[in-house]
């Protein structure tokens, strides 16, 4: 939402760190980063004698990087398995990486 991207790494196969174009410092100068994400999945959980249906959830992310080495991860998740209720899913997590 930034305009910030992650960069991959070919060699390693795999994504690098976001860094912010400006970090945090208070709300006037700079906010940082921030990513958004969706995701949908779906599960078949039957497998021979065990009849567990299916499971589908929707999650919505959003990632705040206030400076190369942290990160404040939120995710928003509705989960559905079928022949039972569903349910809302909050989860806040915090990253610190040097």
């Amino acid at each position: 939402m930034t305009g910030e991207s992650r960069r991959y790494d070919s060699k390693r196969a795999s994504f690098g760190r976001v860094t912010p174009r400006r970090t945090f410092t208070d709300f006037k100068d700079s906010f940082g980063a921030v990513e958004m994400a969706f995701r949908y999945s779906h599960l078949d959980l039957d497998d021979k004698a065990v009849n567990g249906g299916t499971l589908n959830d929707l999650t919505a992310a959003v990632n705040w990087y206030p400076n190369r080495n942290a990160r404040v991860m939120a995710n928003l998740i509705r989960a559905e398995r079928s022949g039972a209720n569903g349910v809302w899913i909050f989860e806040v997590r915090l990253q610190w990486a040097y």
